[in-house]
């Protein structure tokens, strides 16, 4: 019992308080189409490593917590702050009908109510909702579908010094490691400290977590590290300390600082480095870009950006995006049809790196698009694909997502 119960635990199962999959009546039903297909082998596969009494003991304690208790809370506060999402999210139908809405996908779906607003579900046809892969199954729907990965590709995107190394190797355009600062260790200050711009970042992180910047002012003399917490340390035994105690948690990478295009710089406000995120998944066995957005920040706050869409046949930039007032709408004004210098080169980079790692089915590129090209940052087995369904105002699985999955779920099965 008590293996059980760390089982439990380490699962999440007794914390999470939305569902870890879709459950649907629909997967009920014979004949279904291959969104629902997808769903329902989601479903019957999540956790993986656990036997299957264990999968329905926490598939049965999540779905009963939700349909108790969770899915009504949730319901009463979206609809009691309703305005402010109108503001983010504008719906247009009355209250009765937003409940009834609310209603009919989270008993007979287990949608959470947020995406109704989000994803402008109350807009979209029934039957496009199984064609959506929300964030709250995201974590299982990854690690389904990525069961065929080899553990070998799987530690060489989390480890990214050998991710960098691997892909130099190749002749790929990547960041250079300046030093490997090992966990646990001190620093020495002839590292940090080298009279130049330099990035520190986790080697084994994700989604920006413990990244920091340390900038280099030739005129004084003088050092500034920025955190993720939106710290800005001046002394240099302050910065010394901070990046000791990060340390604590990770291997750190000192890489070269790098700059915006200056046809990208133009178009920014600040001068927080525009990441291109390029989606590639493998299509009758050959990498294919799928689908690309540009991550451009809007203050120097981490993690304050705005995404636009970019046409993949073109590099043009463009916005489907609901909000459409204050500061988005200055950024969309700015970004809107423009093309993103060296396009081709970074799509024909990320389809290179992705053929590297054949056995990955999806994966999201991250690339700098630099004064002297397209530079690959890292890649991503979870590739964040709320936002990338938010901005296109579609479905992930309305396209070729679809033909990734053919292997492991087959129609008719």
């Amino acid at each position: 019992m008590k293996a059980l119960w760390y089982k439990l635990r380490n699962s999440r199962a007794l914390y999470n308080r939305q569902p870890f999959t879709m459950v649907s009546w629909r997967f009920l039903l014979p004949g279904q189409g291959r969104a629902v297909q997808l769903q329902r082998h989601l479903f019957l596969n999540a956790w993986p490593h656990l036997p299957r009494w264990q999968w329905a003991l926490i598939g049965l304690y999540n779905w009963l917590s939700w349909l108790l208790f969770f899915a009504w809370k949730m319901s009463y506060h979206r609809l009691k702050g309703r305005e402010a999402a109108y503001r983010t999210y504008p719906c247009e139908l009355p209250l009765w009908r937003q409940v009834v809405d609310l209603l009919s996908l989270i008993i007979p779906h287990g949608i959470p109510p947020r995406y109704y607003y989000m994803y402008g579900l109350w807009r979209k046809s029934r039957s496009q909702l199984m064609h959506y892969i929300y964030s709250n199954t995201a974590e299982n729907w990854h690690a389904v579908f990525a069961a065929g990965v080899s553990s070998e590709t799987i530690d060489l995107l989390w480890d990214k010094h050998a991710f960098t190394k691997k892909m130099a190797a190749a002749g790929i355009a990547t960041v250079p490691t300046v030093t490997l600062l090992p966990r646990g260790k001190r620093v020495d200050p002839e590292f940090l400290f080298q009279e130049r711009a330099l990035f520190l970042k986790p080697n084994a992180a994700r989604n920006s977590v413990g990244c920091m910047a340390l900038h280099f002012d030739r005129n004084t003399g003088e050092y500034q590290l920025h955190t993720d917490r939106n710290v800005s340390l001046i002394e240099p035994e302050l910065i010394l300390a901070e990046v000791g105690l990060r340390l604590l948690d990770y291997d750190y990478l000192l890489q070269p600082m790098l700059q915006n295009h200056p046809r990208i710089s133009s178009l920014c406000t600040t001068g927080r480095l525009v990441t291109l995120r390029l989606v590639s998944g493998l299509l009758k066995g050959q990498p294919e870009a799928m689908f690309a957005l540009l991550e451009v920040p809007y203050s120097d706050v981490p993690r304050a950006s705005y995404c636009m869409n970019i046409q993949l046949a073109s590099g043009k930039l463009f916005s489907r995006h609901p909000d459409q007032s204050g500061d988005y709408r200055q950024l969309i004004d700015r970004l809107e049809g423009k093309v993103l210098p060296f396009w081709q080169e970074a799509v024909d980079l990320c389809l290179e790196a992705h053929s590297l790692v054949p056995d990955l089915p999806v994966s999201g590129w991250d690339v700098a698009v630099t004064p002297d090209g397209p530079c690959l940052l890292e890649g991503n087995l979870q590739w964040d694909v709320e936002k990338h369904q938010l901005i296109m105002d579609a479905p992930a699985l309305d396209g070729d997502l679809f033909s990734t999955y053919g292997k492991v779920v087959r129609t008719g099965c």
